[in-house]
């Protein structure tokens, strides 16, 4: 049996996806970004697909949430829009969790020239 239950900063996590996680965190610290694009369920679906090499990520076509080490992401796609919001317990992990999900997106979205900013 898989154990769905992980550690994160002293947190238990459930990492068994529930539509309602791309809406709420634990975070104390959280950055948000919007990116206009037809193409957001992909981009959400890619992205945690890549993750899933490294951290627990669990998805639908919709919504999202990939727990690295320091803190957490949850993704929203609609028909024109994702949605992205990260949170950690602190900047510096706030920041490496940002990091990590720019620098993906913007390979990712390169033959769009999409670049994804924080609000």
């Amino acid at each position: 049996m898989v154990e769905n239950i992980i550690e994160i900063q002293g947190n238990k996590i459930n990492t068994e996806f529930q539509p309602s996680d791309a809406q709420y965190g634990l975070g104390d610290y959280c950055k948000e970004a919007k990116i206009q694009t037809p193409k957001a369920s992909i981009y959400l679906q890619k992205m945690c697909k890549h993750f899933t090499h490294r951290v627990p990520a669990h998805w639908n076509q919709t919504k999202s949430k990939v727990f690295f080490d320091m803190g957490w992401c949850f993704m929203t796609a609609s028909d024109q829009e994702l949605f992205v919001r990260c949170e950690a317990n602190n900047t510096h992990d706030l920041d490496e969790i940002l990091e990590t999900l720019k620098s993906h997106f913007d390979r990712f979205a390169l033959k769009e020239q999409l670049v994804l900013n924080w609000l």
